[in-house]
């Protein structure tokens, strides 16, 4: 087991992160016994696909597979509905905190899009502006800020649009949508790579979605959710 102190002071400290609700569920095994029969099971599969041993050995092991200030990820002994045993890997925030904004903002009937270099994709995306929660504030007061770092823009008006879950296969990442009407924006923060800010008219935006050029999950499920509200 990797890491496993670590591992089980998380069971302690979050228990919510290892809950196991009723119904036909990836069940957590959390018994030392269970834990040792899931990394051996899940050696073996790997070995039969062709892994080496010393890295199905490694990949194997249940516990806390990385820790960041950013990224926790977990590596859990499982057991799937059909009964069969072996280890699922996930994506935690590392500490309880605000969950991340995405904001839709209009200025003057228009959508603010940013041309936003990402790293992880290492290319440029149309998208609108979205940031971790800022620790110690409101859903609300993070959103507010994160205008204020990518747009430079105030809120007139800011509605809640509700929740997201990005990508519930491998993360337990939550955010929340707003939709923003702002009066005017500015100069964003050098340091997020936004090249330049485009006010976009509805028309444009949803022929962008049309033709794929507009494919960032964010961006398409604040939309849909204002859309869905009749806010656009």
């Amino acid at each position: 087991m990797e890491n496993p102190e670590q591992y089980f002071e998380l069971v302690q400290e979050r228990p919510d992160l290892f809950a196991n609700p009723s119904g036909a569920i990836i069940t957590i095994l959390l018994g030392q016994e269970e834990i040792a029969q899931a990394e051996t099971s899940m050696q073996e599969a790997l070995s039969a696909q062709g892994v080496t041993q010393e890295k199905a050995r490694e990949w194997a092991q249940v516990g806390v597979a990385y820790h960041d200030q950013y990224l926790l990820v977990l590596r859990d002994a499982v057991r799937f509905p059909d009964g069969a045993i072996g280890s699922y890997i996930r994506l935690v925030a590392p500490r309880e905190q605000t969950p991340g904004v995405v904001i839709l903002p209009i200025y003057q009937g228009q959508i603010l899009l940013l041309r936003h270099f990402r790293h992880a994709t290492r290319s440029w995306h149309l998208e609108i502006p979205r940031g971790f929660g800022w620790p110690g504030c409101t859903s609300e007061e993070s959103a507010r800020r994160e205008l204020v770092e990518e747009l430079g823009a105030e809120p007139l008006r800011l509605v809640p649009l509700g929740q997201i879950h990005p990508n519930t296969g491998i993360t337990a990442e939550c955010d929340e949508l707003f939709y923003a009407e702002v009066a005017t924006y500015g100069t964003p923060e050098k340091r997020e790579a936004i090249g330049e800010i485009l006010p976009t008219p509805l028309s444009l935006f949803e022929r962008l979605i049309r033709e794929n050029t507009i494919t960032d999950g964010f961006t398409l499920a604040a939309y849909a959710r204002a859309r869905a509200r009749g806010l656009l």
